[in-house]
């Protein structure tokens, strides 16, 4: 066992503070702490530790930047707009109904139809709240299942009538699939993304994860989307062992939908709301080996950025666009000593300022995660025409955890 770094955590059972360890053992990188009364707790972060010092390299730590609520208890139990946060906000997700028009056996807000609605008197104000505190930043609204609102595009309107560019909408798809006239309204209230959870191309994948066959409900999704001009991120939940095999399938499906799809975002399970992990946690390095060979090499590691800002660990995201030889050309690129972004300049460090780095982050978005179209029967230049493929049919393979009781840093 080799000790690594330092750090805080908490205890899985009674939530108290405690002092942690980062470790490598047997290859691979444990996050290990003790409570007095509940004993040695150890959780599984990094499968290959081979890799988890490269990620590190090219990241760093921004000033501090103070907004929001007053720190009274200290991290994590004032989490929020906290002051003592070190980063600006690159999107910011509001749930505006604690509905669901579903039941999942994995439901990280562990959401029902016994929910309650937020007034949109109160979602507004929630709005507000984060245009003064975070700026324009990239608004998600989000639930339970923010699509059974009939509100939802007046909630849209005005996000962006007070200056938000960027909305998406976090969704089952089932309204979404079933009622194209309220896609169109969606379309039309300013709705920029529709973030749709995809877990799997099979249909008993889904009854293990979300008890309902879903696949065809997904396609409709995505068809409507189509028709009013919605751009889609497809988001799986991946759990080891039950659809990691599924990984290449759904980037195959996906390029089969650009431009209408703009790309997968994966989220390996994490350990709260309706769902307990297994000991087979899937972690970054498990889903860096699952793209590269269930796309026979279409994607690698060396394409994959990892985050720049305050911890490499958090994220990862690679830029592409689809060839008109139906091909995945990668558009960043990583060597031995820095990562290169070739297309975007969202992970540039040129500007240490965590404000500018979400500005940047949110024009990454704006671009990259929206339906894009441009007039093929104007005469362009060769370049114009390459700008033009880039700008339509860009497409994004982008990865975030979340952190839970177990493996919170």
């Amino acid at each position: 066992m080799k000790i690594i770094n330092l750090t805080e955590s908490l205890c899985v059972y009674c939530f108290k503070k405690l002092e942690a360890e980062i470790i490598e053992e047997n290859d691979k990188i444990y996050l290990i702490k003790t409570c007095p009364i509940h004993g040695e707790q150890k959780v599984l972060i990094w499968s290959d530790a081979s890799t988890y010092r490269e990620w590190t390299k090219n990241s760093f730590y921004a000033p501090k930047y103070s907004s929001g609520t007053d720190v009274n208890k200290g991290c994590p139990f004032d989490c929020g707009y906290c002051s003592d946060h070190r980063g600006t906000t690159c999107t910011a997700v509001i749930e505006v109904t604690q509905k669901c028009n579903m039941r999942c056996n994995v439901c990280f807000a562990n959401a029902d139809s016994t929910g309650l609605d937020l007034s949109i008197e109160k979602i507004k104000e929630m709005i507000n709240f984060v245009a003064e505190t975070q700026g324009f930043c990239s608004l998600q609204l989000s639930g339970g299942e923010c699509t059974l609102r009939d509100d939802l595009p007046e909630i849209i309107v005005y996000a962006k009538q007070i200056g938000f560019k960027h909305i998406q909408v976090n969704t089952n798809g089932i309204r979404i699939a079933n009622d194209l006239e309220y896609t169109k309204k969606l379309k039309e209230a300013g709705a920029d993304l529709i973030y749709l959870g995809f877990d799997s191309i099979s249909n008993d994948v889904y009854m293990k994860i979300r008890n309902k066959e879903m696949f065809e409900i997904k396609k409709a999704c995505i068809e409507n989307c189509k028709i009013v001009g919605i751009g889609v991120m497809l988001v799986p939940v991946i759990i080891k062992d039950l659809n990691d095999s599924q990984v290449g399938k759904i980037i195959k499906f996906a390029k089969e939908h650009i431009p209408t799809v703009k790309g997968v975002h994966f989220q390996p399970a994490s350990q709260f709301g309706r769902y307990e992990v297994s000991e087979k946690r899937y972690t970054f390095p498990d889903l860096l080996k699952d793209l590269k060979f269930q796309t026979n090499e279409e994607i690698c590691p060396c394409q994959i950025m990892p985050r720049k800002k305050m911890s490499a660990y958090c994220s990862f995201s690679g830029v592409y666009y689809l060839n008109e030889d139906n091909k995945l050309v990668p558009l960043t690129k990583r060597d031995e000593d820095r990562s290169v972004p070739v297309a975007s300049s969202c992970c540039s460090t040129e500007n240490n300022k965590m404000g500018a780095f979400a500005r940047k982050t949110n024009d990454f978005t704006e671009r990259f995660w929206k339906q894009n179209t441009s007039d093929s029967n104007n005469r362009e230049t060769k370049l114009l025409k390459f700008n033009n493929r880039i700008n339509e049919y860009s497409f994004v393979v982008s990865a975030m955890p979340f952190q839970d009781v177990w493996n919170v840093d």
